[in-house]
């Protein structure tokens, strides 16, 4: 079997195996969390193809957007950290990378100077300019055949995961 399956039955028939050696184990579950964490992945390694040429990831890609999006107003790490879903020392790293790179600034608040906040440059706008249309591609590609009313109930399930998953301590 190759690293990553092409086929998402071989890792299904996997699966199944494995049910067979362990009668309890929750098959169901199972193949819908592999196939979710397959098609993510994917997903990252196509928008990365696109943005390693530009010397980002996936994740810094998504700083940037969000660091676009908070305007004028910026954003604080511990914000971006929360929209990207990274720990706070690689949001850090990330914004210790872009910043390098003259893509977002990095100021105090004149307001409250603990506060730090992280705003995107021009040059960090010129750049998600050249990539946006080609990780929008990606996107389209994934959800290709997919109504507005099937996205927007994947949408609605995506966040009941998340939900039930949001208090993992409880555990």
């Amino acid at each position: 079997m190759s690293e990553r399956p092409d086929s998402l039955a071989e890792l299904e028939q996997l699966l199944r195996s494995l049910k067979r050696r362990i009668p309890r184990y929750p098959l169901e579950l199972s193949i819908l969390s592999r196939f979710a964490v397959h098609v993510e992945k994917r997903n990252v390694e196509l928008c990365t193809r696109i943005l390693k040429p530009q010397a980002l990831t996936y994740v810094s890609y998504q700083a940037l957007v969000i660091a676009f999006a908070s305007g004028d107003a910026g954003i604080t790490p511990t914000e971006l950290a929360r929209a990207t879903g990274e720990r706070a020392t690689n949001v850090t790293h990330i914004a210790d990378d872009l910043l390098r790179r003259e893509l977002i600034t990095r100021t105090r608040d004149a307001q409250d100077r603990r506060r730090v906040v992280l705003k995107l440059t021009a040059a960090g706008e010129s750049l998600l300019a050249q990539v946006q249309p080609k990780i929008w591609a990606v996107w389209t590609r994934r959800y290709k055949g997919f109504s507005a009313a099937e996205r927007a109930t994947l949408e609605e399930l995506l966040r009941r995961q998340f939900s039930n998953l949001e208090d993992g301590d409880s555990l």
